[in-house]
């Protein structure tokens, strides 16, 4: 008897090991349109992940590693002066690219692309 429990026991704990796992996507970000190859391109979600890449003209991948599925937000920056934060003119118009992206993730791996803006550029 204790033998059989002692089976069905495992047997549970390797699929919820299992169902935790496949609860995660693997993920990668390609962010293009880096106007400069200096500083760090920083990404951070709503729900507090953040990764960083180092600035390279025009595109770099940001390994975020393994995410719970889900709906994320990611905020993109070019950090051209590396500060850590959006630099901001008198009017509060960002002085540095960036985007804003709403993604949903599946159960596989995934390569998001985010292509950063310059609303300074744009505004005018």
């Amino acid at each position: 008897m204790k033998k059989k429990t002692l089976f069905a026991t495992m047997v549970a704990c390797f699929f919820a090991m299992n169902m935790v796992a496949q609860n995660h996507a693997c993920i990668s970000i390609k962010v293009t349109n880096i106007p400069t190859k200096t500083g760090k391109v920083l990404l951070l979600t709503d729900k507090g992940q953040q990764a960083m890449a180092e600035a390279k003209e025009n595109e770099t991948i940001i390994e975020m590693g393994k995410l719970p599925i889900g709906t994320y937000q990611f905020n993109v920056i070019h950090d051209a002066n590396s500060n850590w934060k959006l630099d901001m003119d008198e009017n509060h118009i960002p002085t540095e690219s960036c985007a804003s992206v709403k993604v949903d993730i599946k159960e596989e791996t995934q390569l998001i692309m985010i292509e950063l803006q310059d609303l300074k550029k744009n505004k005018k």
